[in-house]
């Protein structure tokens, strides 16, 4: 669910999310997608924990599979669905000290984040062009 929303922020600034750094690169993979993902990482492990904890669940709730591994059922899947969309439009933004500042939506914070990445990437083109320029 998130990946898509971080391929978006990517296609807007004009990078590949094909063309990692962290996740390795071969068809099909959405490296960079995956890259940007990591810093948000916490904050869906933080979500799921806290959907879990706070959803009454028992065994029918999941589903075993040998290749997929366990996931929700079909009935419960729709719960998880709208709690998502509730937490993703108001995304815990956190000061330098760890402590929550106040809550946006995750695409803004993902059109900055892409944004940030696209001026850094910039700059550093510059700098290149100059140490090419006189060497």
């Amino acid at each position: 669910m998130l990946l898509s929303e971080v391929r978006h922020a990517m296609l807007i600034e004009g990078f590949d999310p094909s063309l990692g750094f962290l996740h390795q690169d071969y068809p099909g993979r959405e490296a960079l997608a995956l890259d940007f993902m990591e810093i948000f990482r916490t904050g869906v492990d933080e979500f799921v924990f806290r959907w879990l904890a706070d959803t009454p669940l028992d065994a029918s709730s999941f589903f075993y599979r040998k290749n997929d591994g366990c996931r929700l059922s079909k009935a419960i899947r729709p719960h998880f669905y709208q709690a998502w969309a509730q937490h993703r439009e108001a995304w815990p933004r956190y000061n330098r000290c760890g402590e929550p500042e106040h809550r946006l939506p995750i695409r803004e914070l993902l059109l900055g984040q892409t944004a940030s990445a696209h001026q850094y990437m910039k700059e550093l083109e510059g700098i290149y062009a100059q140490s090419k320029k006189s060497s």
